[in-house]
């Protein structure tokens, strides 16, 4: 053990060869020592670094044996552009970005698997870290929806009331959720007319339901309201959130239930007045489904 953090021990490992050793730790995949035997046999530590978890952590540690990433060294501005799209970094080093960010590997706790003449440190680093690309675009969606409501320039509605059949807001079936997005100006900023086929005894209908491809988590989302927007995240761009993290477009959904926008100014919606006489009453649930434990 070699400290901890955030409550969840680190593990020191030591790799010997011959009179040769290597210690690691499984915080930032660190090489806190390399014991190496001069021409006279006498054996010295030849790497820098600190003793304890507390000082890499606090002090200034100029990256001491650590794994580097997402991408290594300096990239200029702290933005780049790839398949047409622009992803903006941290600024960590002066104007630009530097090995990976605010919180690169070397700041992470790997898992780590004793293996022959070794250890097997591995890291997955989530979907947009440190404002990498990364999306939900490759979620699995389906919606109860046969109809959606157009819009214009300005993301007002029409007032029609359209079939999704052969446009890309079919979700009928289970599709990507990237499947048809860039057929979409921006992504999709959709409102949804829901089916409504089944309402169990609390008048709530399945809306959607979305998988994760890698976790397998699923997300069923019931309601009582007559319509759900799904939302891409195509106007986030370059905010920095939850753990310093940079959010980029597509970096997370909305499935927000609700009655239709403008309603309002729309007669052929449902009304969004309510009367005195005419409380009104919402219910939305959110069921999330783990997925089974792999054998």
């Amino acid at each position: 053990k070699f400290g901890s953090v955030d409550g969840v021990d680190v593990r020191l490992f030591t790799i010997k060869n011959g009179e040769m050793e290597v210690d690691v730790i499984n915080y930032g995949g660190i090489i806190t020592s390399i014991r190496v035997p001069d021409g006279q046999g006498s054996v010295d530590d030849v790497v820098l670094g600190y003793d304890t978890i507390e000082e890499y952590q606090e002090k200034w540690a100029p990256y001491f044996g650590a794994f580097i990433g997402r991408v290594g060294n300096r990239i200029a501005k702290g933005k780049f552009t790839l398949d047409g799209k622009t992803y903006t970094l941290a600024q960590n080093n002066g104007d630009n970005h530097l090995h990976g960010g605010i919180k690169g590997f070397d700041k992470c706790l790997l898992d780590a698997v004793v293996v022959d003449g070794g250890v097997r440190m591995t890291y997955v680093s989530p979907d947009g870290e440190e404002g990498y690309p990364g999306t939900i675009l490759d979620h699995m969606l389906k919606m109860a929806a046969s109809k959606f409501t157009p819009v214009d320039a300005d993301l007002i509605p029409t007032g029609e009331i359209a079939s999704v059949k052969d446009t890309p807001y079919d979700f009928r079936d289970v599709k990507t959720i990237g499947e048809d997005n860039g057929k979409v100006e921006n992504g999709y900023d959709t409102n949804f007319v829901l089916d409504r086929d089944e309402e169990d005894e609390n008048g709530l209908a399945t809306a959607a339901i979305v998988t994760g491809p890698k976790s397998g988590r699923k997300l069923v989302v019931k309601t009582t309201e007559p319509g759900c927007q799904l939302y891409v995240g195509g106007f986030i761009d370059g905010m920095r959130g939850k753990n310093e993290t940079m959010y980029n477009k597509f970096f997370g959904f909305c499935l927000e239930t609700q009655h239709f926008p403008d309603s309002v100014n729309q007669p052929s919606f449902p009304s969004v007045i309510i009367q005195p006489e005419t409380p009104y009453q919402s219910t939305t649930t959110f069921q999330f489904i783990r997925p089974s434990a792999k054998r």
